[in-house]
Order: structure tokens, then sequence, then C-alpha cells
């Protein structure tokens, strides 16, 4: 297991670093009519009030906001804006991505009308990949809109969002700051003034607007496979998906398999706020990665003792100036404090045996000679190790494609062990006490049956998470059985005051009629005037 765990971790690094370089060629390669757009949804912002109580503090609800951070390089610089969208009303949904995206692009046309051409990019969140999403993408650019996306690029967890991280960051200072003089941040409008006061962020512009979500068409349009697809062009022909950046033809996705009809007037996006002045906010900028690493740390070899113990200043030569580019060089000996920046420097403070060393407490020492014993094996076992890989076999070779992403197995749980987890979820219910899900863990992988063998094998080995979903699955059963006898009750307890109901009714209808047959009797009684002779003769 833990062979596989650390080839997917891995893997995952190998597809974060490609991943990163579709970003690093798009921005190298920026023409002045094109744009990058990074789009994340920050974390919900938390309402508070400058004093607050602390019953205040409890119950309250979030808002959303999203973030659009759009590079561009009119001249030889690349300028950075962001965008962003405080939803007063709407949930995070592909349906709202679809409406700000439209609003960014038209922010960004307006702002700049030479872009005709952008790049996206974002995470793996299910409002950005899903199928739904890229097919509006690809309805409007058939639709001719000004700015025409070409590419869609995902990036792995934990990447690719530095730009909205920032962004996001100095979002929260910045209202913290607006806060902390006395002002209540309550609602999306105290945000957006929050955001804009002492003239706002440089290159940030905030707008408040809402979403209604029951205008969001139903469609549900499916690409088999996308949790592993990672890269979208966009065709006039349809969409070409490939798992990673570069790799492969891709797949092309025609027109006719989309349903883009469904997702070509999506306008539902009504803004309470605008966007400021694009006028009176500065440009960020942004800074591409180099490939080599600078340290700039002092050198120490120059600036103390060295050359003036030998009271000689030597010039420094070709090697020197070369590792002023390097990582300095710590010296070796346990507990000397000495870095150099050359290996010339070092290599002199060894010669002398000047060593530095700082008076450390009895636990610290022992605690750095332990680090020191750690550092020195990577150095003793490196040429066991080379000569281990030389040694090896030629035929050994690498799997083309083994950093992608693996599609999962479902595996279903073995009936002997649903069994077993549901006498212990039984006995539990029966005795009120609640079972320990590492124990079970542990107790699968060393129960044992009466011959001494093992009753799991390794396949039916079950993690804690899985454990606790199977004894969620139980409860639900379980809560579900009792639920419909009570349910039959209520439904017979209606039956019946309905039947009482309805004798009542019946009853007060005949009282009624008992009532105006002897009113009519009266009547009839009272309106004729007989005589005692005629009533005899009558009877």
């Amino acid at each position: 297991m833990s062979g596989k765990q650390i080839s997917a971790w891995h893997s995952h690094c190998i597809r974060t670093v490609h991943q990163d370089t579709a970003k690093q060629d798009i921005l190298s390669n920026l023409k002045p009519n094109e744009v990058l757009v990074i789009m994340d949804w920050a974390m919900k912002f938390i309402p508070f009030l400058h004093r607050e109580k602390q019953a205040d503090f409890f119950g309250k609800k979030g808002m959303s906001w999203h973030f659009a951070c759009a590079v561009t390089k009119p001249k030889d610089q690349l300028e950075l804006k962001c965008y962003i969208h405080i939803l007063d009303d709407g949930v995070q949904g592909w349906f709202t991505v679809a409406n700000i995206l439209s609003d960014v692009m038209v922010a960004l046309k307006k702002q700049n009308p030479m872009l005709t051409c952008a790049f996206l990019k974002s995470d793996n969140a299910g409002c950005y990949h899903c199928g739904s999403l890229l097919a509006f993408i690809q309805a409007q650019n058939l639709k001719g809109a000004p700015i025409q996306i070409k590419q869609y690029n995902f990036s792995e967890a934990q990447s690719g969002k530095d730009l909205c991280d920032s962004k996001t960051s100095h979002s929260k200072l910045h209202i913290l700051r607006y806060a902390n003089e006395g002002h209540d941040v309550t609602s999306p409008f105290d945000m957006k003034q929050a955001l804009e006061s002492y003239g706002g962020l440089r290159g940030t512009f905030t707008s408040v607007v809402s979403v209604d979500k029951h205008m969001e068409p139903k469609v549900s349009i499916k690409i088999p496979g996308i949790n592993q697809l990672n890269n979208f062009q966009f065709t006039e022909a349809g969409i070409v998906v490939r798992k990673a950046y570069k790799i492969g033809h891709g797949k092309m996705f025609e027109n006719s398999k989309l349903s883009l009809r469904q997702c070509t007037d999506i306008d539902s996006l009504k803004i309470l706020h605008p966007f400021g002045n694009s006028d009176s906010v500065k440009v960020g900028k942004v800074t591409l990665k180099t490939s080599q690493v600078r340290v700039d740390i002092p050198d120490t070899d120059s600036t103390e003792t060295e050359e003036q113990e030998d009271e000689q200043q030597d010039e420094p030569d070709e090697e020197d100036t070369e590792a002023m580019n390097c990582i300095g060089f710590a010296c070796p000996e346990p507990g000397c404090q000495r870095e150099f920046v050359s290996a010339n420097g070092l290599e002199r403070h060894i010669l002398k045996g000047s060593h530095q060393y700082v008076k450390l407490a009895g636990t610290d020492v022992v605690k750095q000679m332990w680090v020191d014993k750690c550092n020195n094996i990577g150095s003793e076992y490196k040429s066991v190790i080379d000569q281990s890989v030389i040694s090896g076999s030629e035929d050994d070779s690498v799997v083309e494609g083994w950093a992608l992403k693996k599609t999962r197995k479902i595996v279903r749980f073995s009936p002997k062990i649903k069994i077993f987890l549901k006498n212990i979820y039984d006995e539990g219910e029966r005795t009120g006490k609640r079972p320990y899900y590492d124990d079970l863990c542990n107790r699968l992988r060393k129960q044992r049956t009466g011959n001494g063998t093992k009753m799991f094998s390794p396949d039916e080995w079950l993690s804690v998470s899985q454990i606790k979903s199977l004894f969620a699955g139980f409860a639900s059963k379980q809560h579900s059985r009792r639920d419909i006898p009570h349910a039959l009750h209520v439904v017979a307890l209606e039956v019946e005051v309905n039947d009482v109901e309805l004798k009542n009714v019946l009853s007060e209808i005949e009282n009624l009629e008992i009532q105006e047959n002897m009113s009519l009797l009266t009547d009839k009684i009272l309106s004729t005037e007989l005589d005692p002779f005629h009533a005899d003769t009558c009877n």
C-alpha cells in the first residue's frame, strides 16, 4: 500500500510541474491581443462587526466572492488586473461562473479593445471542470464573441492559483484594515466599499452582482472521463481534449455531440454595483519565473576574517563567480555555524580549522548531532546507490504515461466482511457502546478463524473512512425501517379521523332534515282554521 501511495505522490508532483508549464508558455509567448485569465472562488467571507458580542459571532452566513486575474502584455511588461464579483444572491455553480466569465470578457474588451483571444486556467472544482461550462464557451465562440477563448487548462490540486491566492490575501487584509477603523462589514455592499477604500487595491476592480439560479437551463452535458482531462482546446469543429498539456494528439468532441443551443443565450447576471472607474486604478505587474535560482546571501568568506587572518585578498576567479549563483556551502564540522558562498572559502576554512561553535543546551546538542548524522547518510551512501543503479538490468524501462491520472476501480465489499461488520454494528446498537473505527481497521487485519488462518485477505481490508461509510449505510437503513411503521400508523390515524368526521357530518344532516320537517308540519297546522266538529268529521 505504501508503495502505491509513494508512486501516486510522485505522479502528482510530475503532473503539477508539467501543468504549470502551460501557464509559463502562455505568459512567455503572450501577444498584445491575448489575455490569460485565472479564476478561483475564494473562501466565503464571514461578516463581522467592529465591536461584536459573543452571541453575534455564531450563526453567520458567509458571502461568496469570485476572483478573475487577467494578465496582459500591451508592451514589454506583463500587467495584472483582478476582477472581483461579490454575490448578493446566487450559488457557486457553473451557471454563475458562465455569467461572471461573460462579464469579465466585456470588461476586458471595454478597457482594452485590442484583445481578441483569451486563455483560461482554474482548478478542478465542479463549477469549472464540467461539460456545461465548456459547452457554453464553445457556443460563445461560435456565436462570434468579441474575445475568442482558445484554450482552457486545469491545474493540479494545491497549485496553479498563486495570483488568485495572493489577491485574496491582500483583499482580506484591506477589508480588515477598513474594519479596524470602526466600520462594520456585514453585506456585499460593505465589502465593496471596504475594498475601494483608500484608493482600493492595485489593479483590482470590484462589483456586486446577483444571479438568478432559477434561470439555469436544465441541461446535462457529459464528456466521458472528464475527471482525467486537463487540457481543452476550442476549435471551429469542436473541442480537442487531452489528459495533459501538449501530450498526445488529443481527442475531438464535435459540436454535434454537445447541446450548444441550450447554452447559447445565458444572460442572467444582474449588476447591482458595477466596477469602478478603470482610469483611476493603477495596473499591477507580473514577473515570470526564472530557471536559475539566485541566493542573495552575503559572502561570509569575504566579509569576515578569513582574508584578514592571512592578510591576503585574493581576486575572485571564475569558480568563485559561478559559485555566486549557487546555494551556500556549510561547514561539515558538527556544531560549526559557518557558511560560505564559494567552494574555495570553504576549503580554506577547513584547512585553517577556525570553527565557530555556539553554546547550546544539552538536548539541543544531541538534536544537532542527530541532524548532522542524518544529513551525512546521503553523502556516505550516494556511491552505493549510484553503483546499484548502474548495475541494474538494462531491460528495466519506464512505461510511457505513468504519471497520468489512473482510473479508480470500484471494488464492492465482500459479503463476508459486510456480515462481520453488521454483527458488530448490531451489537453496538444493543449495548449502546460506539465502536472505535481505528480498532476495527486493525481487527480486520488480525482477525483469525478457528483454524488459525486469517479471516480476511489483504484485498478485503478496509480503511477507516470505508468502515465509517458502511456503518452510515447500516444506520440509514435502520432508520428507514423504523419510519415505515410510524408512517403507516399516521395514515391509519388520518383514516380514522376522516371516518369520525364523516359520521358527524351525516348526523348533522339528519338533524337538519328532521328540524325542517317539524317546522313544515307546525306551519301547516297553524295555517288551517278548523273547528272541532270539522275536525271530528275529518277524522
